[in-house]
């Protein structure tokens, strides 16, 4: 029983145990989002709101890396304690979240007044409505990303359950949009909107929560957005490295979708995103560790350097793998037999294409977790050259592939770019694991400044 209350007590089975029981939910929103989609508006309409729902896919990168220091002092926050610091970071993300966004949209309102979206997304007979949906998407957007940074509040508070329970909020909300939408034949480009609207609700759950629990963290945070601090140079140091992993990283699949748009057929294009959509819901059983994961090893950086978070994670990932390996099998025979159901019947995926994808969820997986251990400021500046140099590899593949072979071409590429990036990963994780000089010289301050305040308390 012992045993059994540590496991169930383990921060990382908690968020576990909880994707499981929302992963259904959250997949059956989707898959049924899919079918309601397809079903009433067709395969080739299907094409075109892929590409530009695909683009919200993108939209990480709008909070400009900031995520990086939020998470970064969430798991400092551990240790130390301290509020006003917490406060000045998430403060001092705000601002730069808002101003940037505010900037994009700007730029997107002009490209729309331009007529210029329809040529850019490869689809210029409609230009108006893809220009009003890309509009919509970021204007809801504006107010999304900077409540987005709840999840790695509560991660840090070592509440990290509480975001994922949140997230099957998502699909819900999102389903319901979209059937009443459907029901008052609302313009296709509201209908592009609803997955972002939906994220509205899932991160307002984490941000009160987050806010109850560390009175006085809402006015701190307040204070820290109207003043600069040296916590704006901090989040520099973080969230510029960060801020180009956010928008290479997507590149791998979006630029993909584009090029189809460009390159091949409607039909190729909407077999693709199907299957990219059903590689995203089951990533996603990955990707909500990463709150939890970059706190726990911010407070291992602050306590044992950079080399005891990337033995954590190297820990991880050996005994995770086979997890992975088995995951990326049995995703192949669900998307193999998910797709006719959920396209009612207007696209199947082959067994090689499913294949393909499985493949690249058990090797992006591993990598999800060893880049996670590698975000010490030095380590994260390293990464998005690494990052360029497998979406670089990617993006020749696709436009090699992508017409000859059509969905399958930049499936096969974006394999490629995930078999180059884990080896990537594994190297500089060696650089760090040899460096003890870097060890020494990060993790002496955070000591220091720990113990001055233990003693002052």
């Amino acid at each position: 029983m012992r045993l059994v209350r540590q496991a169930l007590a383990n921060p990382l089975l908690q968020v576990v145990g909880a994707r499981a029981v929302t992963f259904p939910v959250t997949l059956v929103c989707g898959l049924v989002w899919l079918r309601l989609v397809i079903g009433q508006l067709g395969a080739a309409e299907y094409g075109f709101l892929a590409l530009v729902v695909g683009l919200q896919f993108l939209l990480g990168f709008l909070d400009f890396g900031t995520s990086a220091n939020v998470l970064e002092g969430a798991g400092r926050f551990r240790v130390d304690r301290d509020v006003a610091a917490l406060g000045r970071a998430l403060g001092s993300a705000w601002r730069m979240i808002l101003v940037g966004n505010l900037l994009v949209l700007l730029g997107a309102v002009l490209v729309l007044v331009a007529g210029a979206w329809g040529p850019i997304l490869g689809f210029p007979e409609r230009t108006a409505t893809a220009g009003l949906a890309v509009v919509l998407i970021l204007a809801v957007n504006t107010v999304v990303r900077p409540l987005s940074l709840s999840s790695a509040l509560v991660a840090g508070l070592g509440r990290p359950a509480v975001a994922t329970w949140a997230q099957s909020l998502t699909g819900l909300s999102s389903l319901g949009l979209l059937a009443v939408l459907l029901w008052t034949d609302a313009p296709v480009a509201f209908i592009a909107a609803t997955p972002i609207a939906g994220q509205l609700v899932a991160y307002a759950v984490p941000f009160v929560v987050s806010m109850r629990t560390v009175p006085g963290l809402l006015r701190a945070a307040g204070a820290g957005m109207l003043r600069r601090t040296h916590a704006d140079h901090k989040l520099r140091r973080l969230a510029l490295p960060l801020l180009v992993i956010q928008m290479i990283g997507p590149l791998n699949d979006q630029l993909d979708r584009l090029v189809l748009a460009h390159l091949s057929t409607v039909e190729a294009l909407a077999s693709y995103a199907l299957g990219a959509q059903l590689y995203s819901s089951a990533m996603s059983f990955c990707t909500v560790l990463i709150p939890q994961l970059w706190s726990e090893f911010a407070e291992l950086r602050a306590t044992g350097g950079p080399r005891a978070a990337v033995r954590r994670s190297l820990s991880y990932l050996r005994r995770l793998w086979p997890l992975a390996v088995l995951g990326g099998a049995a995703f192949t025979l669900v998307c193999h037999e998910a797709a006719p159901w959920v396209s009612d019947g207007k696209l199947e995926l082959s067994w090689l294409l499913c294949s393909v994808f499985g493949a690249e969820l058990a090797l992006s997986a591993s990598s999800l977790v060893l880049g996670i251990g590698l975000t010490d400021p030095r380590s994260l500046r390293r990464q998005p050259v690494l990052l360029a140099i497998s979406t670089g590899v990617n993006l020749v593949l696709t436009l090699v592939l992508a017409g000859p072979l059509g969905a399958l071409g930049p499936a096969l590429a974006s394999l490629v770019a995930a078999s180059l990036q884990l080896p990537l990963l594994a190297l500089l994780a060696a650089g760090v694991l040899r460096d003890r000089a870097a060890d020494q010289h990060d993790r002496e301050p955070d000591l220091e400044a720990f113990t001055t305040r233990r003693a002052g308390s």
